[in-house]
């Protein structure tokens, strides 16, 4: 698997972002090309003096004493956060807990669903009991 990975000129200012090093650390767990292609993008990174954003001071901490060539000033630790307004929560109420969501809760599900969902799926089929994860399926996670 040949992995290319573009860059703006030289001059040009870049930031990358730094979820974890488990590749770095925990190599059993991650495909040979996914090693590679972390290797590669780090080492570029490096090379040029790019900022670094992190999102956690343990990735920070990580990343200075895997790569202690890296300036500790152009590394960012920015924790990552939902804005304001996606913060209301579907609550509910305590003696329901664990049972059956209130018709409350059901009509606040739809309206998420229909305001945020509802065109970015070919289906309009809604069904409150699921909850879609975006994520990786690595040897490392349990599919």
């Amino acid at each position: 698997m040949l992995m290319i990975f573009l860059r703006s000129p030289s001059k040009t200012k870049t930031i990358t972002t730094i979820h974890d090093l488990t590749w770095k650390l925990y190599p059993e767990y991650h495909t040979k090309e996914v090693i590679e292609a972390h290797t590669i993008k780090l080492e570029k990174t490096i090379k040029y003096g790019d900022e670094i954003i992190v999102d956690s001071e343990n990735t920070k901490n990580d990343l200075l004493k895997l790569y202690p060539q890296v300036d500790k000033n152009k590394v960012h630790v920015i924790y990552p956060g939902v804005e304001e307004r996606y913060k209301e929560k579907l609550k509910v109420p305590p003696k329901t807990a664990g049972k059956q969501k209130s018709k409350v809760d059901e009509e606040k599900s739809k309206i998420i669903f229909e305001k945020y969902l509802k065109n970015n799926i070919r289906s309009t089929f809604y069904v409150s009991r699921y909850i879609l994860y975006v994520g990786a399926i690595e040897p490392r996670k349990k599919p």
